[in-house]
């Protein structure tokens, strides 16, 4: 069962201070929704968190941040999806200490020939253990 068609989205962004640490981060806002607890990547603050600015709609085209941008796709039915080269891309991450010439071309095959472009993230999550 193929995926007919994706949408791409691209995340309004916010500008999170942490006052632990006084660092500051970018975030999709799409991820802060869904994300049970969100943690400072600088010292792990979960408590001090403070959003101070935010970036979305039509200021956020204006950016133009290409691959700067955070996205995601979804199919028809509103699923999160993967296209098949990052799903190439994370089974190679997960195995780069064990990955040898043999494993990568059956990760290939697995994921670049067998036909699907995209991938929904319940299935690849499935597949990758699977593997």
């Amino acid at each position: 069962m193929g995926i007919e068609q994706t949408k791409s989205h691209e995340q309004d962004l916010v500008k999170y201070r942490c006052y632990d640490c006084m660092e500051e981060f970018i975030v999709g806002q799409r991820t802060v929704k869904i994300t049970k607890t969100l943690r400072c990547p600088f010292c792990g603050q979960t408590n001090h968190l403070n959003a101070i600015s935010w970036c979305e709609g039509e200021d956020l085209e204006e950016l133009e941040l290409g691959c700067f941008g955070i996205g995601y796709v979804e199919d028809e039915q509103g699923n999160r999806v993967v296209d098949k080269l990052k799903a190439l891309e994370r089974a190679l991450f997960m195995e780069k200490d064990r990955l040898t010439e043999e494993r990568k071309k059956e990760l290939y095959d697995y994921y670049v020939c067998e036909g699907k472009e995209f991938y929904r993230i319940e299935d690849f999550k499935w597949a990758s253990s699977k593997l």
